[in-house]
């Protein structure tokens, strides 16, 4: 399971988005450098999760990031303009 968060306001690369996988001991990584998703492009509080392409992985939109964001598999993501 993995979690976004992201700020409304960016002043440098600290208020950048991050996406956050869970460790499962009460701890989480932010991973966002390895998911091939643009960090300064998601934009703030419209991302939302679901499985768009029917594949058992849970994809993203974004209103501002490209929209659908599919999910490989494997931790990363790629764009799609399209489901």
């Amino acid at each position: 399971m993995a979690t976004s968060t992201s700020s409304w306001e960016p002043r440098g690369p600290e208020h950048a988005n991050r996406f956050y996988r869970n460790n499962g001991d009460g701890t989480f990584t932010d991973i966002i450098a390895t998911t091939g998703l643009n960090a300064g492009a998601l934009g703030a509080w419209e991302g939302n999760g679901g499985d768009f392409d029917n594949d058992g992985w849970v994809d993203l939109f974004t209103e501002a990031g490209g929209g659908i964001w599919r999910n490989n598999g494997n931790g990363t993501f790629r764009t799609s303009p399209s489901v």
